[in-house]
């Protein structure tokens, strides 16, 4: 009974020592997962001010541009030569 009652002590300090290492295992993996989506983010926001930036200056390109409207010219009628080869 003294062998039986010591195992059965055994098992139980395994299974609680094994459920606080799976705890423990919980808790940094996580922390690890928190971390990869906070870098993620940070990441998505950096990309995003230099697209952002990016637009910015393009319009500005684009509003410097002087257009001039140029009257319509009548349209003549293109002619278009297609050919097979086989």
């Amino acid at each position: 009974m003294k062998k039986m009652s010591m195992a059965l002590s055994a098992l139980v300090l395994a299974s609680a020592t094994f459920a606080q290492a799976q705890t423990q295992t919980n808790y940094i993996k996580n922390a690890r997962i928190q971390l990869e989506k906070d870098n993620e983010s940070k990441i998505l926001e950096l990309l995003e001010t230099q697209r952002l930036q990016e637009e910015k200056a393009r319009m500005q390109k684009f509003e410097q541009l002087s257009f001039s409207v140029l009257p319509e010219q009548s349209a003549q009628p293109v002619t278009v030569q297609t050919t097979q080869t086989f």
